[in-house]
């Protein structure tokens, strides 16, 4: 993408337009938890590989402005992937990358931006598991129960 395209577009306003496209807006979003959850982790696999790149070589003017423009539309989509609580939490502790970000502010930002996705992918998935645990445990009673019934045990 050149220099211009990126200075045409709007992160937020290309996130509103992708999830007009799939019937939702920001505030509902049209996305299961699983496919929420396997959103943040192919964002949070490309924030690690753009933050691999920045760590092994000299970024030029062009490549700092692509990363720049990038966390920012990283930043909305994995705010449209979580909940609100979590989605404010985003906001307090992540702040936007200017255009011109050196290097070493674009290495901190993703890093920031890499470790705090990593936790909340740890703990979407620690939740989703608990959740189908309860589940299966709740569906085992239910059999359980109509098993006594059946045979007259209650």
């Amino acid at each position: 993408m050149t220099n211009q395209a990126m200075q045409g577009i709007n992160p937020a306003a290309a996130l509103e337009a992708k999830l007009a496209s799939m019937g939702a807006t920001s505030g509902e979003s049209a996305l299961t938890g699983a496919e929420r959850l396997s959103s943040l982790v192919r964002v949070g696999s490309m924030l690690e590989s753009v933050l691999e790149n920045i760590d092994q070589g000299q970024l030029d003017e062009e490549a700092c402005q692509r990363a720049a423009f990038t966390f920012g539309a990283s930043v909305g989509v994995i705010r449209s992937a979580v909940t609100e609580t979590v989605g404010e939490e985003l906001s307090a502790i992540i702040t936007p990358i200017e255009e011109h970000a050196s290097p070493q502010t674009l290495r901190l930002a993703y890093s920031q931006i890499s470790g705090w996705l990593s936790s909340v992918v740890s703990s979407e998935m620690a939740r989703g598991a608990a959740e189908a645990l309860s589940a299966v445990m709740a569906g085992e009673t239910v059999q359980v129960e109509e098993k006594r019934r059946s045979i007259g045990y209650l």
